[in-house]
């Protein structure tokens, strides 16, 4: 079998392993409609107890299947969590097969046509397991349903014929017509195992390609944002210099400038403050991408919206915003840095009160997100809003809503991008609701500390 990479093969294993509790669980409710309508509704005559039996065992074994797979998650250890899975799922295959050659016993023997139902079980060891496993499978299928059924033929094992059925009622075959059905379904258990894990490999080499690809991208994208850092920080530092000397002729400590010059002056200091915070927008997100891991220690959230309301305060004030915080949860921590997380709000919180006119409200909640180990942040305004169009690219880098950029010309359309970044780097995420003229809530769900 060709290599993956281990966490797409555990992510794939952990997938595909929980699919197939779920679907042994489906076939367990059916096999038991199957057996009782047969007997009580269609009035067959079916030996109950061997076949209910099965039913049970089936059922049994896949609850310990479930419990054994719920530890093994439990205590994840990289390289052995996969190595247990799979012995798992080739133990439940091989039980199945047991189980499957049992119930065909008491039905029929190979006369039933419920035997090609071991191809199923070959599509998923192809799936599942590697090549040699699936292989083995398909002998191990062959031997068992071999040994039951040419037992039956030589009189060692009683033969099961079902009254009530159409001719015939799955006779004892005579043997060559038994060496032709067995030899028939051998060679296509083999012969599906064989299409299966050639589709298989050819996926998952496509799958490591793309990976691989994937991975390159993500380190050029990484390396592109440590030159994009490197030369915003080195432009950062003469458009301070070139700020300052501006302010301290503006703010009187030179000379007097009046007329036309201090026009002009001050319309390069207004121009050199809004480059400036377009360098240090375009360093954070910068910074963000080209980071390997982010920093975290366990933060009060709504300490921190305390202080980021603290600082955005004049402006509230200046258009008579009416600024609420609601803490609806008993334990607001968060794994975090404490400078990332302000950068998330003060950006969240400063543009509720950007878009929003005079006299409008801006409502800050804290509460218990649906999944016990996040918290939930959401920032509502009574704004401009989005229009739907725009919606699925707010967080793309530079991107403005033409109504934002009619509202308040400037703005760099990073904010919201860097946003994304810090929230999705702990392993949250963020999403927007709005509607045009009516206002805008941005919901984030964060990791509780």
């Amino acid at each position: 079998m060709n290599r993956r990479k281990e966490p797409g093969t555990a992510r794939d294993l952990d997938i595909r392993v929980q699919w197939l509790i779920l679907l042994r669980w489906i076939a367990a409710g059916c096999l038991f409609l199957v057996i009782t309508g047969l007997r009580f509704a269609l009035h067959v005559d079916l030996p109950l107890v061997p076949l209910y039996a099965g039913n049970l065992a089936l059922i049994l074994l896949n609850g310990c299947y479930a419990l054994a797979f719920s530890r093994i998650q439990s205590a994840k250890r990289p390289g052995r969590w996969i190595a247990r899975v799979t012995a798992l799922a080739n133990a439940q295959i091989s039980l199945d097969l047991v189980l499957l050659s049992w119930l065909i016993h008491f039905s029929g023997g190979i006369a039933n046509p419920v035997v090609f139902f071991f191809i199923f079980h070959m599509v998923i060891a192809s799936i599942l397991l590697s090549n040699r496993n699936a292989y083995l499978q398909a002998c191990f299928a062959s031997a068992v349903l071999g040994a039951v059924t040419a037992g039956e033929q030589a009189g060692l094992l009683a033969h099961y014929t079902l009254s009530n059925l159409p001719p015939g009622a799955f006779p004892l075959l005579s043997w060559g017509e038994f060496f032709a059905r067995y030899a028939a379904l051998v060679a296509t258990l083999f012969i599906v195992v064989y299409m299966c894990t050639t589709i298989v490999n050819k996926l998952r080499a496509r799958e490591d390609e793309l990976e691989t690809t994937n991975i390159k991208l993500q380190d050029k994208d990484k390396i592109k944002s440590r030159y994009v850092m490197t030369v915003s920080h080195d432009i950062r530092g003469p458009l301070s210099v070139i700020q300052s000397c501006l302010r301290v002729v503006l703010d009187g400590y030179t000379p007097e400038v009046s007329g036309k010059s201090r026009e002009m002056i001050e319309r390069a200091s207004l121009r050199t403050e809004r480059l400036l915070a377009y360098v240090r927008d375009l360093l954070d997100l910068s910074r963000m991408r080209a980071a390997e891991d982010m920093d975290k220690t366990r933060l009060y959230l709504p300490d921190l919206l305390s202080r980021a309301i603290e600082q955005l305060r004049p402006l509230a004030d200046g258009k008579q915003l009416e600024v609420t915080v609601a803490n609806e949860t008993a334990a607001a921590f968060i794994m975090a840095s404490e400078e990332a997380m302000t950068e998330v709000i003060g950006n969240l919180l400063g543009n509720a009160i950007k878009y929003t006119p005079a006299g409008g409200r801006v409502a800050l909640r804290i509460r218990d997100a649906a999944d016990p180990d996040t918290l939930e942040l959401a920032v509502a305004d009574t704004g401009i809003g989005i229009p739907a169009g725009e919606l699925p690219r707010i967080f793309e880098d530079f991107h403005r809503a033409p109504n934002a950029k009619e509202f308040e010309p400037d703005g760099t359309g990073l904010g919201l991008s860097i946003v994304k970044h810090i929230v999705e780097a702990y392993g949250g995420n963020i999403r927007a609701e709005s509607e045009e003229g009516r206002g805008s809530t941005f919901t984030v769900d964060l990791p509780r500390g």
